[in-house]
């Protein structure tokens, strides 16, 4: 009972600040969802100085978080009241949905789809709603070639996109030597010397953790050769998997496990840590079209291709075809594979080459550059 009145009186005073509250001209409010590959996050790091930005993770908006994070009216009223004071609101995923006149939405998404999703998608064709993007003036992209797929997903039009580049992109030109030095922030006990696999299955409803790959390997046994090969093997779940999607891996010398609060703790994004790797291992992630702006091998781990493609499906299938490494099914295959990525990383280099040139219009560190320049034709 005491949690609906406190809804209630959040509701009440919401209404009152989106009423009362003006508009500051030049104001931007980046959203973000998380610190894995967020755009609105390289966009603020990347902010010009004359440029009044804020940022803000998008669940400190929702009445759910500040229900369940502990009641501070004064934290609630300084965060809406900031949402309804920018001019220009800036998301990675869409929402949140507000509506108050003269806000000018833009969104910068959070990755090129290859996996269906939205109208595309098979488990919610029938149910999903593009609510959330009725109200976003233009969506930033990469290339034309993803205009085409977030249009076929979402139903919008192709004057909807504007080809910047994604912001977070601007981290993988960095030098690597920074890059290492942050993963050994993260990390205190890695060997840097060793060369580092890192691993980021996508999202799975339910986590799915089955199809894990470190689930499926002895850990053990994994540890050792890991070991031997001067091998680190890095993992981080996909932000949205609640769930914990393997066992406590500390006393494993050579595999490391880290997440989204490890990330916010050192003010870093996943990004900043790409160029320490040697390997990418994915599945049907979009970071691997990212990565095609570097040297650095994929090597695509997918046991459930056919249960995926069953229940989900691809805007781009076969979903083989327009891999950029070696596909994988068999975890016991996986061992051979990373040494034969690792060892020979310019095999599948001209395809790679070939995809870039698909996906990527732009190959410099300068996307952030060309957002802001588009933000900025907005503000008044």
């Amino acid at each position: 009972m005491q949690e609906i009145v406190k809804k209630i009186i959040l509701l009440i005073i919401d209404l009152y600040l989106k009423t009362v509250t003006k508009i500051t001209n030049g104001r931007v409010l980046l959203l973000t969802a998380n610190q894995s590959g967020s755009n609105t996050y390289a966009l603020y790091k990347n902010c010009p100085d004359n440029i009044d930005a804020h940022l803000l993770r998008t669940e400190e908006l929702r009445f759910k978080y500040a229900l369940e994070s502990g009641f501070s009216l004064e934290s609630f009223v300084n965060k809406r009241k900031l949402l309804y004071s920018s001019q220009i609101v800036v998301t990675t995923h869409g929402g949140p949905i507000f509506r108050k006149p003269k806000t000018v939405r833009l969104d910068v998404w959070h990755g090129v789809p290859l996996k269906a999703i939205g109208f595309m998608d098979k488990a919610v064709e029938h149910t999903y709603s593009n609510k959330s993007f009725r109200h976003i003036t233009r969506l930033f992209s990469c290339s034309e070639f993803q205009n085409t797929l977030m249009s076929s997903a979402y139903h919008q039009k192709s004057s909807y996109f504007k080809v910047t580049g994604l912001p977070r992109n601007d981290y993988l030109f960095e030098n690597k030597a920074v890059s290492i030095s942050k993963l050994s922030l993260l990390f205190p006990a890695i060997e840097t010397e060793n060369r580092s696999i890192l691993y980021l299955p996508t999202y799975r409803v339910d986590a799915q953790v089955e199809y894990n790959l470190l689930k499926l390997v002895e850990l053990d046994e994994f540890n050792l050769w890991l070991r031997n090969n001067k091998l680190n093997f890095i993992f981080k779940s996909h932000p949205g998997d609640r769930t914990d999607a393997v066992n406590k891996t500390d006393e494993y010398s050579n595999v490391f496990v880290f997440d989204d609060e490890a990330l916010s703790r050192f003010d870093f994004d996943l990004y900043e840590l790409i160029n320490s790797i040697g390997l990418l291992i994915t599945d049907y992630s979009s970071i691997y079209i990212d990565l095609l702006l570097t040297d650095i091998p994929v090597l695509f781990f997918i046991p459930d291709l056919l249960e995926y493609n069953e229940k989900t499906g691809f805007l781009c299938s076969p979903f083989e075809e327009w891999t950029s490494g070696s596909v994988v099914t068999d975890h016991a295959e996986i061992y051979r594979e990373i040494i034969n990525s690792l060892d020979n990383p310019h095999l599948f280099k001209e395809k790679r080459l070939m995809l870039k040139h698909i996906f990527h219009k732009f190959d410099d560190a300068n996307s952030s550059k060309r957002a802001w320049s588009e933000i900025q034709h907005y503000i008044k």
